[in-house]
């Protein structure tokens, strides 16, 4: 037997007029859907500023600004509670089983897949560095064009949207590894 309470459950099971009554706090008049009350969160309320929709069991207090449903309710009530124990306190005041609450395991959609990443380029051709006239450039505007001699290549990439130009370590290509540092 598990010991979760499902909070789905425990909203459609409460009424938060009645969790209200059980904790001593009655309404002080009624317009329309909505019951009127002194806040039963802020001290010292001295006109109703708290209401109660009746028809979609919403609260709001207008000193705080603030509201929400059943839950949030217990949460602003009890701030020093866990979700958990505000959960467990809602049931214990308004006398419910803990069989009517139980988390029930129900069948879930999967999850959308991230797409992955397909690979949107081909190795066209690996050449000797002073081949690319751009890529030469570039080099010796780093000032690393005469360390790149003997331990870098051109590589050419074709892509399905532009061709690429870089250099790679020569190492990479007797593995199949290409890290290539595009201009």
């Amino acid at each position: 037997m598990n010991h979760y309470i499902d909070a789905n459950a425990l909203r459609e099971q409460v009424s938060l007029p009645e969790l209200l009554r059980r904790l001593g706090h009655q309404p002080i008049g009624k317009s329309g859907g909505e019951l009127k009350y002194h806040s039963p969160i802020r001290n010292g309320d001295r006109t109703p500023s708290f209401t109660v929709r009746t028809d979609t069991n919403q609260w709001y207090d207008f000193g705080l600004p603030g509201g929400g449903d059943l839950i949030s309710f217990g949460v602003t009530y009890w701030p020093t509670l866990s979700f958990y124990q505000v959960l467990k306190k809602i049931q214990e005041i308004c006398d419910l089983p803990e069989s009517k609450l139980q988390y029930a395991e129900r069948p879930r959609e999967p999850r959308p897949r991230k797409a992955e990443k397909v690979q949107s380029y081909e190795l066209f051709s690996v050449k000797p560095l002073g081949s690319n006239p751009l890529l030469e450039e570039y080099l010796k505007t780093r000032r690393v064009w005469e360390a790149a001699q003997d331990k870098l290549s051109e590589v050419e990439l074709l892509s399905l949207s532009r061709d690429i130009y870089g250099a790679d370590l020569k190492c990479n290509f007797k593995f199949g590894i290409y890290e290539t540092q595009s201009i």
